[in-house]
């Protein structure tokens, strides 16, 4: 039994590590800057180069965790988390991730608006969550599956094609 304990005590902050929440990714807030996230973050680098600096928009990534949460960051502060690994087992507080269903994106939230996808015409569509925190939440399906979604604040989490 107390081996049981320990073991727990010592491995439940990992478990935790790669949860999201309704502001946060790991210890990460919506709203913090991107260097005190980049301090709070083990494994992940700016891409900052990859991007125009006069946007001030990019990405802090994941090197080795390659299916955790990709961070927007916009003027120097995060605006959103991005799951879009397939292999991703990060999935919102209602336990919506990576192959949810939109039946079980409808079952987890009251509002939903849904609509097509800009890109994959029927087959696709996009689910929006307004939380009641100010933030959202994007679902993209295809087939009825999620295929990838964010979390953040608005208007970056409506951008569809990240920083580009």
């Amino acid at each position: 039994m107390r081996k049981t304990i320990i073991i727990s005590f010592l491995f439940t902050p990992l478990l935790l590590a790669n949860e999201l929440k309704h502001d946060s990714y790991s210890n990460v807030k919506v709203g913090m800057s991107a260097d005190k996230a980049l301090t709070l973050l083990n494994n992940y680098q700016s891409e900052k180069v990859l991007y125009d600096e006069q946007d001030s928009c990019y990405y802090l990534t994941p090197i080795t965790n390659l299916d955790g949460a990709q961070i927007m960051i916009l003027q120097g502060i995060v605006e959103r988390f991005d799951i879009d690994d397939q292999f991703s087992k990060v999935k919102t507080p209602e336990g919506i991730g990576i192959d949810s269903t939109k039946q079980e994106v409808l079952n987890a939230y009251q509002e939903v608006k849904t609509s097509e996808h800009p890109y994959m015409g029927d087959a696709g569509e996009t689910l929006e969550v307004k939380l009641s925190n100010g933030n959202g939440i994007i679902f993209e399906t295809y087939n009825d599956k999620v295929t990838s979604f964010r979390l953040g604040r608005y208007p970056a989490v409506l951008f569809i094609e990240g920083c580009a």
